[in-house]
């Protein structure tokens, strides 16, 4: 299965794809904080694609590991990251599979789950979660609701985005193919 967004336009996701960072953090890192995990804390942005949460993750105060499949994505998230006085340890990487990484304190994964189409991915993504992942600790997962998102592709399956770039205009089209 092609995935363009994640490939040859990881240049261009969040030129494409617009979202509320920092509404969503606010929830995420509350839900954190209730669990003890604060500023400081060690977290993986697992499926971090372009870093834009693992940044701004780590502009709050937060020691983040950020990983993600696609390398081009990783290149990206590598660029977002220069000049931004923040470090993350941004890497290529399957979130099925456990990391070579010390425990951390909480983990986000937000849009990624429903990428996983198989069923060996869905059995392994959280056994892997639960051995980096230290006892205690936190995950906030952001899945879509299959129905509703089944709904609204059925009645809008194309997705068509226009934005100007330095380069020039980039007119990005997206058709969605539900197959049962």
């Amino acid at each position: 299965m092609s995935r363009p967004f994640y490939t040859s336009f990881a240049w261009a996701y969040d030129l494409l794809i617009q979202e509320p960072v920092a509404e969503r953090l606010e929830f995420v890192t509350g839900m954190w904080a209730k669990r003890g995990v604060t500023r400081g804390a060690h977290v993986l942005d697992a499926g971090c694609g372009t870093g834009r949460y693992s940044v701004a993750l780590a502009k709050r105060g937060f020691k983040v590991t950020g990983i993600d499949a696609s390398p081009e994505q990783i290149t990206e998230a590598t660029k977002r990251q220069e000049g931004s006085e923040t470090e993350v340890d941004f890497r290529v990487a399957d979130i099925c599979i456990l990391q070579a990484i010390p425990s951390v304190d909480a983990i986000l994964c937000r849009g990624v789950l429903n990428d996983l189409t198989d069923d060996a991915s869905r059995q392994a993504v959280f056994p892997a979660f639960a051995e980096m992942l230290r006892p205690g600790g936190a995950l906030v997962l952001d899945v879509r609701e299959w129905r509703a998102t089944e709904e609204r592709k059925r009645r809008c399956p194309v997705f068509e985005r226009e934005v100007e770039t330095d380069t020039g205009l980039l007119k990005f089209r997206s058709v969605t193919e539900l197959r049962p």
